[in-house]
């Protein structure tokens, strides 16, 4: 009698039949180790999503009090504010917020006058971010701030003129080149000044603040010329 030809179908359902014998009979070999592989493999499941969850709620709650100190930031109340932040670094540390937080606390430390603490946490949060230009832009003018109010002039005067630089448009880019003119005079490098106040003057004239840089402008001529 001929043998009949097993059709490619049939051919793949006979594999198939015979895999899963195999399977099984595998399964039944291996009991104690399938069992093992999947407890495992449904802890490190279970983990995984524990630990989404617990940051997501970590993020949360930074959030929460992170809003909570900008709220006593706006109404003046800086040590309020301050200790918001500093629990929002110690307890959620790893968190978006806990990021801002360090910029946060910069400022607040600089309205209490405490520039170091202020310069310390502008310095943290810079080496922290590296993207968000708007958020580097406010740490390195408070940097400047405090370097100015403790006297470093030529250090605030490279920090402005830095982030002037850095900056695309908006009013900011004049105002920091007056605060680097500024530091610059204060400094003794009335050459320096003289040449920022005349860029103001050329390159910003609807600055709402023009007039007063051609005043000092014509001040350090003056001084000069004597």
């Amino acid at each position: 009698m001929r043998r009949k030809r097993l059709t490619k179908r049939e051919i793949k359902e006979d594999a198939f039949v015979t895999y899963s014998f195999r399977a099984i009979d595998f399964v039944k070999e291996h009991r104690s180790a399938v069992i093992l592989g999947i407890a495992a493999l449904l802890v490190v499941i279970v983990g995984a999503g524990y630990i989404s969850s617990s940051r997501q709620a970590s993020e949360e709650e930074a959030r929460e009090q992170l809003l909570a100190g900008m709220l006593q930031q706006k109404a003046m109340s800086y040590r309020g504010a301050a200790a918001a932040y500093e629990d929002v670094l110690s307890r959620h540390s790893g968190t978006k917020s806990a990021k801002l937080a360090l910029l946060y606390l910069g400022h607040v430390r600089y309205e209490l006058g405490q520039y170091e603490e202020a310069i310390a946490h502008y310095q943290r949060y810079l080496d922290k971010e590296k993207s968000d230009k708007l958020t580097i832009s406010q740490a390195k003018r408070g940097l400047a701030a405090c370097m100015e109010n403790t006297g470093r002039y030529e250090e605030a005067a490279e920090l402005y003129e830095n982030n002037a630089r850095s900056l695309d448009v908006g009013d900011h880019v004049p105002e920091d080149l007056m605060s680097a003119a500024r530091c610059r005079r204060l400094a003794g490098d009335t050459d320096a000044a003289m040449e920022i106040l005349q860029e103001i003057i050329d390159t910003y004239p609807k600055y709402r603040e023009v007039e007063l840089a051609k005043v000092y402008l014509a001040e350090l001529e003056y001084g000069s010329s004597d």
